[in-house]
């Protein structure tokens, strides 16, 4: 018959056996409880065709995603995805020598105003003396820039 199950409702039960029991594989239960027991089987039956529902489709699935996974479309993603991290990296190692140059030049700039600033304050207080004091701040200044 292939059935998944076999089940028999009867008034007498096997004398080991009250309400309902399984003996060598077959379902016994007395008519009382035919209904409930109906109903667990029922929903144990359902819950083995989902099972194998779902492994029919997990199968046809698996042969998809390792076809997908063996073929051109996938690799040609893995491509893009490695091209555009490249460039991606790339850009930032430009960013980083383009801010690198600029922070330098920045610097020697800085350089330049402070010792033409001290220079300049040199050259007044030659002419004007002590009198001319110090600069506000110069000594927080640093000694590199």
């Amino acid at each position: 018959m292939k059935a998944e199950l076999a089940v028999i409702v009867t008034q007498v039960l096997p004398f080991d056996m009250k309400r309902f029991g399984t003996k060598e594989g077959i379902w016994i239960g007395e008519y009382d409880c035919f209904l409930g027991l109906a109903y667990a089987l029922r929903t144990h039956l359902l819950g083995l065709s989902a099972v194998r529902v779902s492994s029919v489709d997990k199968n046809e699935k698996m042969a998809v995603l390792y076809n997908y996974l063996s073929g051109v479309e996938f690799k040609q993603r893995i491509e893009a995805i490695v091209e555009a991290f490249t460039s991606l990296q790339l850009d930032i190692e430009k960013e980083k020598r383009f801010f690198a140059t600029k922070w330098s030049k920045q610097e020697k700039n800085m350089r330049k105003v402070l010792d033409n600033t001290l220079g300049m304050h040199g050259d007044l207080e030659s002419i004007i003396g002590k009198e001319l004091g110090e600069l506000p701040g110069l000594e927080a200044l640093p000694d590199k820039v």
